[in-house]
């Protein structure tokens, strides 16, 4: 797939070394590529943040609107690392298909990356790349281009409204459009629902733009949350403990 990348022969930990001579490489492949994989990674939480800053600015808990992360019972490693095990209240559901952050009140949806510091159980999360499939589709691009939809946590926040925004939007970099509809915590109102939503994905879906991952020890999993829903199964086998941290491109 052109839109996922695995790279084995690279150790991040190496980027705190000033001889290092590639991070421009590894920017450029992280900004061409909406998925890349790094494997067999050994990192701690400051080369692990060094990695963030040579791709754009790690949101912080300021950014976050203070104690805002602690509302879902996550760990803290630190101002902008935290421990997701999706042990609480999501555990014994499928979380569906959605971008991260929509309900935000901020203009600029951020990526993230998930790091599978310790053994971790084999509940995968799928993506699509919602992007590519809306690129086969100038009709629907069309019809929701004038399109809107409020999005609001289904867990209390510092702010008590919904946040409306387009159903597309541009991408600030790549010659595509994204969609930034979330299943979740998208609001039934006006002419959206649930079951529309639903019936759309299929409507769009393409099997070759779905990939499913399924962690392992090391992996540092970097994703364009513009370009590409994700969503996990029911968890069966207890937590699946992941470090996250969420950033803003440098090219954005």
């Amino acid at each position: 797939m052109s839109w996922v990348e695995t790279i084995r022969d690279v150790n991040l930990a190496n980027l705190c070394v000033k001889s290092f001579k590639y991070e421009e490489e590894i920017r450029n492949r992280v900004k061409q590529t909406p998925l890349v994989i790094f494997k067999r990674q050994e990192l701690t939480n400051k080369q692990l943040l060094h990695f963030v800053s040579v791709l754009g600015t790690p949101w912080d808990n300021n950014t976050f609107s203070g104690n805002l992360q602690t509302s879902l019972k996550y760990e803290i490693e630190n101002d902008s690392i935290e421990i997701v095990s999706h042990d609480g209240i999501l555990k014994n559901r499928d979380v569906p298909w959605h971008l991260d952050l929509t309900h935000y009140p901020t203009q600029n949806i951020p990526n993230r990356l998930l790091y599978a510091f310790e053994d971790i159980n084999k509940t995968p999360t799928i993506f699509f790349n919602s992007s590519l499939a809306l690129k086969k589709r100038p009709d629907i691009i069309e019809n929701l281009k004038y399109r809107y939809v409020y999005h609001k946590a289904t867990y209390n926040t510092p702010w008590n409204w919904p946040i409306k925004r387009p159903c597309i939007q541009k991408h600030p970099y790549h010659d595509y459009w994204s969609l930034l509809i979330n299943k979740s915590f998208c609001v039934e109102k006006d002419w959206f629902t649930r079951k529309w939503f639903d019936e759309f994905i299929e409507d769009i879906w393409d099997d070759d733009l779905e990939y499913v991952h399924t962690y392992e020890k090391g992996d540092l999993v970097v994703y364009d949350n513009l370009s590409l829903l994700h969503r996990r199964p029911t968890f069966k086998d207890g937590p699946r403990r992941l470090k996250r941290v969420t950033w803003e491109p440098y090219w954005y």
